[in-house]
């Protein structure tokens, strides 16, 4: 269910060093493939990768610089049909 996903806040610095990259795409593609396909964005004002994970998320996983949101925070989508930059 939609209420049972949180979404982990990941600055993009965090995952370009990650990817080992400052290209932003590749960057893109290193935590898709981290995500094994799951889904996530990118927020461009904020300089933030955001991926939705399951809310058992927050108990499990405690990444220096990453934040997990709860159900209390909305975090503004792209439209779902924008697949592509």
């Amino acid at each position: 269910m939609l209420r049972d996903l949180f979404s982990v806040r990941v600055p993009a610095v965090l995952v370009h060093a990650a990817a080992g990259t400052a290209d932003r795409l590749a960057a893109a593609d290193f935590l898709t493939d981290a995500l094994d396909g799951g889904p996530g964005f990118y927020a461009a004002s904020g300089q933030q990768f955001y991926a939705l994970t399951p809310g058992s998320t927050a108990r499990i996983r405690k990444e220096p610089d990453t934040e997990c949101l709860g159900s209390d925070c909305f975090p503004g989508v792209p439209a779902t049909d924008i697949t592509a930059p």
